[in-house]
């Protein structure tokens, strides 16, 4: 079976339900997903602003982007 990550077409549709539910639950975690949406929308954003607007503790907001960074999404 193919990997379906890895698909040539990217309109291609998923060949099961599972497929289509297999979410990545460390981006999908609240505040991880909050903090790449917020940087998404931004050129470049201090650490204490991504804090303030994502209403983060300096240590919460830390530990999340140091996840998101060690499995490449920042």
């Amino acid at each position: 079976m193919a990997d379906p990550a890895r698909r040539s077409d990217p309109d291609e549709r998923p060949a099961d339900a599972s497929e289509a539910l297999s979410l990545d639950s460390l981006i999908h975690e609240r505040t991880r997903l909050g903090i790449v949406s917020t940087l998404a929308g931004h050129e470049r954003l201090a650490f204490t602003e991504l804090r303030d607007t994502l209403g983060l503790t300096d240590g919460n907001l830390s530990a999340h982007a140091r996840k998101l960074e060690d499995a490449g999404y920042l």
